[in-house]
C-alpha cells in the first residue's frame, strides 16, 4: 500500500512540474550597461518583477537572459523594470533623469543619444574647419568618453576621438568659434592632463580609481 502511496505521489509531482514548465518562458534581450554595477542592478530591476525565475546580464554581449513565469509577466514588463531602474533595452529607453543619476561609471554610451548627437552634427553649417591632435592622459574606456565628452558640443567640435594606446586625441573643430588652447583648457577641466594644460589636484583626485592616470610633472 505505501509503495502504491509513493507512486502515486511522484507521479502527482511530476504532473505538478510538467505544468509548472510549459507555462515558463525564457528569452534574451540587448540590455545597455557597463561594469559589475550595472550587473547588479538590472538583474535586481528583473528579479525584483513578480513572476521572474532568474536573470543574468553578460557585461560583454549585453544580453540579458530572463526566466520567468508567463502567467505572472511577461518580457514587455521586465524591460520596463530594467528601464525603470536606469537601463535602455533594445525595446524600452529609461528616463533621461533616471540615467542621469546613474553612478558616473555606470553611464553608458545610450543608442537613441549617439543618434541625437550624429543628427545635431549633420546640421552643422561649418565654412572653415581644423583639426588638432595632441597629447591627453588617461587610462581607460571611461576616460575615453570624458575627454571626448569635455570638447564636443556640437557646435564648435564636429568630431573627437581619443586614442587609449597612443594618449593622442584627434579633435576636429572651428576655429572661427574655439581656439586648440580652449580645446586643451576644457579637457584639463574635466581631469586629464594635457600637452600645455593639466588638470587641477582636487579635480583629478576627484577620478574614480581606474581613471587616475599617472601624472607627468609640468
Amino acid at each position: 500500500m505505501k509503495s502504491i502511496n509513493l507512486i502515486i505521489t511522484v507521479l502527482f509531482l511530476a504532473f505538478q512540474l510538467q505544468a509548472q514548465d510549459k507555462g515558463t518562458a525564457t528569452e534574451s534581450f540587448t540590455v545597455y550597461g557597463n561594469c559589475g554595477m550595472c550587473k547588479s542592478k538590472i538583474e535586481k530591476a528583473a528579479t525584483g518583477v513578480k513572476g521572474v525565475k532568474s536573470a543574468t546580464w553578460d557585461e560583454e554581449t549585453h544580453q540579458l537572459s530572463v526566466t520567468w513565469n508567463a502567467a505572472k509577466t511577461s518580457a514587455n514588463d521586465i524591460k520596463q523594470a530594467v528601464a525603470d531602474a536606469g537601463y535602455d533595452s533594445d525595446t524600452h529607453r529609461a528616463k533621461d533623469e533616471v540615467y542621469n543619476n546613474l553612478h558616473h561609471c555606470c553611464k553608458y554610451d545610450r543608442p537613441a543619444a549617439k543618434a541625437s548627437k550624429v543628427s545635431k552634427v549633420s546640421k552643422m553649417t561649418v565654412k572653415a574647419s581644423d583639426t588638432a591632435t595632441f597629447k591627453v592622459y588617461g587610462n581607460c574606456g571611461m576616460c575615453k568618453r570624458r575627454i571626448e565628452g569635455a570638447v564636443k558640443d556640437g557646435t564648435s567640435v564636429s568630431d573627437a576621438s581619443w586614442d587609449s594606446e597612443t594618449g593622442n586625441v584627434t579633435i576636429k573643430y572651428d576655429p572661427a568659434k574655439i581656439t586648440e588652447e580652449q580645446l586643451m583648457q576644457k579637457i584639463a577641466d574635466a581631469g586629464h592632463d594635457t600637452d600645455k594644460f593639466k588638470a587641477k589636484d582636487e579635480t583629478y583626485d576627484g577620478l574614480p580609481g581606474c581613471c587616475q592616470y599617472e601624472r607627468v610633472k609640468q
